[in-house]
């Protein structure tokens, strides 16, 4: 019988995959107006997703008898989710990571994605 604990590598991989995440359009810019390195970077996890590895996370906590995320800890994770908060230079409204897109490369030259 394996460790609860094992599972959080698991949990962690599910939560980077680009289903959970949104992306950046490939329009973000310094101050200075140049285009940033890397624009379409992936970005925060989904609300959904949140929500599925705060569970995750917590079931693991209770079958290992750990304490990986204390009450204080859980309280602002609801809180930051319920609010709504996303991190600073996302506004929630970007695309998910997992919709096919135009790839802009840091020189801002586009690589369309290909009809097939």
């Amino acid at each position: 019988m394996s460790s609860p604990l094992m599972e959080l590598r698991a949990v962690y991989a599910e939560l980077k995959r680009p289903k959970n995440r949104l992306r950046k359009d490939g329009t973000e810019t310094r101050q200075d107006g140049s285009l940033v390195s890397n624009p379409c970077r992936m970005g925060p996890l989904t609300f959904d997703a949140r929500w599925w590895g705060l569970a995750a996370v917590k079931d693991i906590q209770t079958r290992a008898c750990v304490d990986l995320i204390n009450d204080e800890e859980e309280r602002r994770i609801v809180d930051l989710i319920n609010s709504k908060t996303w991190p600073r230079g996302w506004d929630g409204n970007e695309p998910l990571a997992s919709l096919p897109f135009d790839n802009v490369n840091p020189d801002g030259s586009v690589q369309p994605i290909m009809d097939l």
